[in-house]
């Protein structure tokens, strides 16, 4: 190289201490993006190892809680009839009956998402031209039945008879 010329270009080494520090951060905030940051040169495999491997715990946390408790319908209802009929169901937190629910003979639906059948404070189920109410005393066997239970499945008989088995 002569004497007065310039050189530019990169310096390849390890990097800063204040650069580990933030990588370190991110990796922790959120590890799908800067995990990938420790496949560049300059960073030892612990790095990666810890940095992926975090990722993938978060990864497997995020998935058992879609899998578990994030996308429940706790309350299904069936149809046992030959008929087709109509349900709607009171929640405790609404002023409002809900829509109604059309069901064909043998049909069976999910009711509403992370609405717990122990917080459902009427019941309709329109059979044709009737339509049947389920009692507070139904309500309350339906509610002891179904209260522990990460699915109650909820059939109606037809005549205004209502089961209830919980999963």
């Amino acid at each position: 190289m002569k004497e007065g010329q310039s050189v530019s270009g990169e310096v390849a080494g390890k990097p800063l201490v204040w650069q580990r520090v933030l990588l370190a951060i991110g990796i922790y905030v959120a590890p799908y993006i800067f995990a990938w940051v420790t496949l560049r040169e300059g960073y030892s495999r612990v790095w990666r190892v810890i940095s992926f491997s975090w990722a993938i715990l978060l990864l497997t946390f995020v998935m058992l809680f879609l899998v578990v408790g994030g996308d429940s319908w706790p309350i299904q209802f069936q149809n046992r009839t030959g008929n087709l009929v109509r349900l709607q169901y009171l929640h405790k937190d609404y002023g409002y009956w809900s829509a109604e629910l059309p069901l064909e003979p043998g049909a069976q639906s999910q009711l509403a998402r992370g609405h717990w059948f122990k917080d459902v404070r009427g019941l309709r189920v329109f059979d044709g031209a009737t339509v049947y109410s389920a009692s507070p005393t139904v309500l309350s066997d339906f509610h002891k039945a179904c209260d522990q239970a990460s699915l109650c499945v909820l059939s109606y008989l037809g005549a205004g008879r209502l089961a209830a088995k919980p999963s």
